[in-house]
């Protein structure tokens, strides 16, 4: 169920109205869900390669509470 609310949220980012029971009846298998999520992922720079432990150098986009990769203004 984590993954379809996953994938719900991403879907509903792209303008798609869908729940995640309805991601569950959607004629798809369990691999390539995931790919879908893991490749949306990288494409916003949080792709399993990015997961080091982040350091001030290297901050994490979602470290803190403003998980803006701009600084604030």
């Amino acid at each position: 169920m984590d993954l379809a609310t996953v994938a719900a949220a991403l879907l509903r980012g792209a303008g798609h109205n869908i729940s995640p029971e309805q991601v569950l009846k959607l004629e798809t298998n369990l691999g390539t869900l995931i790919g879908a999520i893991t490749d949306a992922f990288d494409a916003v720079g949080l792709s399993h390669a990015n997961t080091a432990v982040p350091t001030k150098e290297s901050p994490s986009p979602l470290a803190g509470t403003n998980s803006s990769p701009w600084p604030s203004v």
